[in-house]
């Protein structure tokens, strides 16, 4: 039977599409005039048509007669959601079918369920609310579709933000790599010209870091304060540069009232130098007050007790007790209990009170630090009679020419230095101190 749904006027565009099914052509019409002004309907007596119209059209919402020749508004509803599942389905009967309104909705998940004769105000109020119910479930649809092509782009946008990060990770990772190394090689670089200017004060740089920074993490600093501690412990002395050898070889007291205020300007060159040079700043500091006295007598601006930063009044503990076993006079004539007590001596005056007690009981309990104070790094020319070995001795080759403990006689000396000619010996020779009266050459203002 051909499609009823044409009418004379033609429905309004935007409205719900409606698809009406019934085996009987006067009941169509009924709904037909009944519906035509509020939907768009399209009408058939055929079940295989309204199949073969799910297929091909959208419709909001299909009204199908329970009692039909061949099939049942049941068996066609169930047929009609697998082909069109968010269309609703409204069932008409004249019968009042307990088990058929039971299947309807259970097999064809049917809307609603009216009965013959239909009160028109119920049907257009069921359809409306059936066409609303499409609407929304068509909305939701929508935006369940755009939330997920959202998190997909979401998703890639996440990927490639990921590389992205972990690129721009890699290569800040790496210019930090780069810049830390570059800022320890001007590190190592200006510690290497001290050295080069004064082996004895090179010498003297490394004794007072190591110090210093036990004394450091003694006190708890941080990482980031510890790092400049090191540093400008370091370079505590990187004024003294150029300046005329016997200022630093000889006493304080004797030199000329000129060469004295040359001397004492060593912090602030040092401070300057170290503040051209970025990430130095905290470290400049330290350098520009490790001579300031816990007192407020010292210089280059006189800063007392707690006013003193904390890196400088270490180094200047540090920087007083390796003086004192290394200075102007033999090793073997000072030893580290006397320079303990010459701290403590001046405690309160020249140095901070804490961090002498400090030393006093790294010097106690730790073994580490009374070893390292019980020894000095000599070169090997200073190297003499009666002296004993703290450390194994090896040429760049790897053989041991004398062991650890070994005391020195003319002989080894003999040895020594012709061996050292043609497998020379690595680093410096390190002995214990009070073995000898002889003096080692350089000393530390």
């Amino acid at each position: 039977m051909p499609d009823v749904s044409a009418t004379p006027d033609a429905p309004p565009a935007g409205l719900p599409p409606v698809l009406l099914v019934d085996d009987e052509e006067n009941i169509l019409r009924s709904l037909q005039r009944l519906l035509r002004k509020d939907f768009d309907l399209t009408a058939t007596t055929r079940p295989e048509e309204a199949f073969e119209l799910l297929r091909t059209r959208t419709y909001a919402v299909v009204v199908s007669d329970q009692r039909m020749p061949g099939m049942e508004g049941t068996d066609l509803m169930a047929q009609a959601r697998a082909l069109a599942p968010d269309t609703l389905r409204i069932i008409l009967t004249g019968h009042a079918d307990i088990n058929a309104v039971m299947r309807a909705i259970n097999q064809g998940a049917v809307f609603r369920f009216l009965s013959k004769p239909w009160s028109d105000d119920e049907l257009l109020t069921t359809l409306r609310q059936a066409a609303r119910q499409y609407e929304l479930i068509q909305e939701n649809n929508r935006l369940q579709a755009l939330t997920e092509e959202q998190n997909r782009k979401l998703q890639a946008f996440n990927q490639n933000l990921k590389r992205k990060v972990f690129e721009r990770t890699r290569q800040v990772s790496q210019l930090n790599t780069d810049l830390t190394q570059s800022f320890q090689g001007t590190i190592e670089v200006l510690a290497r010209l001290a050295d080069m200017n004064s082996p004895a004060l090179g010498k003297h740089a490394k004794r007072v870091a190591d110090l210093s920074m036990k004394l450091g993490r003694a006190l708890g600093l941080d990482a980031n304060t510890l790092k400049q501690l090191h540093i400008a412990a370091t370079l505590h002395d990187i004024g003294k540069i150029g300046m005329h050898p016997d200022l630093m070889h000889k006493h304080y007291n004797e030199l000329k009232p000129r060469d004295r205020a040359i001397l004492l300007t060593h912090a602030t060159r040092g401070a300057t130098l170290m503040k051209m040079i970025p990430n130095m700043e905290v470290a400049a500091v330290f350098v520009l007050h490790h001579h300031e006295r816990y007192d407020g007598s010292g210089f280059p601006k006189r800063l007392r007790a707690s006013q003193i930063p904390v890196g400088a009044r270490i180094i200047a503990v540090a920087d007083a007790f390796d003086n004192t076993l290394n200075g102007r006079t033999a090793f073997g004539k000072s030893i580290p209990e006397e320079a303990i007590k010459h701290l403590q001596d001046y405690a309160g005056v020249s140095y901070d009170p804490k961090l002498v007690d400090a030393l006093f009981f790294m010097f106690r309990n730790d073994q580490d630090v009374v070893n390292q104070a019980h020894e000095v790094e000599i070169d090997l020319r200073d190297l003499r009679t009666g002296m004993v070995l703290s450390r194994d001795l090896y040429t760049i080759r790897g053989v041991l020419l004398l062991q650890k403990d070994h005391t020195i006689e003319d002989k080894h000396l003999t040895r020594l230095f012709k061996d050292n000619e043609t497998d020379p010996i690595v680093g410096n020779v390190f002995v214990y101190r009070n073995t000898s009266g002889a003096p080692v050459r350089g000393r530390f203002v």
